[in-house]
């Protein structure tokens, strides 16, 4: 076993569950960990934090006879936090890439019925696998978590030809996505080239169906009143504000 718990409660045929065991070890020895690497839990499952504009998510999701875990980066200003396009299933195959399937694991239940077999599967499968999960997580996820600690980094990843998160390749047919081209248009409004910024917003907003993308670039582009066309300084009031609606939305604390 992994001298890494510092709690294991233990179950008996009268008590066992198999959904409220997850739930309680999460609790009991997850939560401790990612509340000290300054997370917050949101929700039943999720854990988050933002380090300089950059999201950085942490989800657990239990079902009657599996749990699975996730890990994900986005940006502050992206409109939505379900999309796992930066980031990994820990628990699926491409979870086996982190750290080169050192810890690699999956929790299932494949006992619907019988109490007695569920109980010896606990001991003798989950309680091991959830140590292999908590490893991957501790050692795996949150130095990757620590190294990837601002949106100015997350940008500069793909300047490579093929981006890494968690150890698995970014897909680069993702970069024709709307959702891909709305985060470096927007940064390049911010850092880069900010015409050039601008006019490829406007043109994402006309082909987009979107409902969540077009509001956040009407709200990028929303111009000082009275006035036709945007300024930086405008953009970067709005961006803040956009942000500040995102950090409420997602209940993060700003730092």
């Amino acid at each position: 076993m992994f001298e890494v718990y510092s709690k294991m409660i233990e179950y008996n045929l009268e008590n066992y569950d198999f959904k409220k065991a997850m739930q309680q070890n999460i609790k009991d020895n997850f939560k401790p960990l990612l509340l000290s690497n300054s997370f917050t839990k949101t929700g039943n499952s999720k854990y988050i934090r933002e380090k300089a504009g950059l999201v950085q998510l942490i989800t657990f999701r239990i079902e009657k006879d599996r749990l699975k875990a996730f890990a994900s980066f986005f940006p502050l200003c992206f409109p939505v936090d379900y999309i796992l396009t930066y980031g990994i299933e820990i628990t699926g195959s491409n979870g086996f890439k982190l750290l080169n399937g050192k810890y690699f694991t999956t929790i299932y239940e494949p006992e619907y019925f019988d109490k007695a077999i569920q109980l010896k599967n606990y001991y003798s499968k989950h309680q091991i696998n959830m140590q292999k999960l908590f490893l991957s997580i501790k050692e795996g996820v949150l130095p990757e978590m620590d190294r990837i600690d601002s949106l100015d980094k997350f940008i500069k990843l793909f300047d490579q030809s093929v981006p890494v998160f968690f150890g698995y390749e970014f897909e680069n047919a993702y970069r024709k996505t709307a959702y891909h081209k709305y985060i470096i248009s927007t940064y390049s409004c911010l850092k880069k080239n900010f015409p050039k910024g601008i006019d490829e917003l406007k043109q994402l907003k006309d082909q987009i169906l979107e409902k969540e993308l077009i509001e956040c670039i009407e709200l990028l582009l929303e111009p000082e009143n009275g006035e036709w066309d945007i300024s930086y300084d405008k953009f970067c009031e709005n961006y803040e504000t956009l942000c500040d609606m995102r950090r409420k939305k997602l209940k993060i604390t700003k730092r």
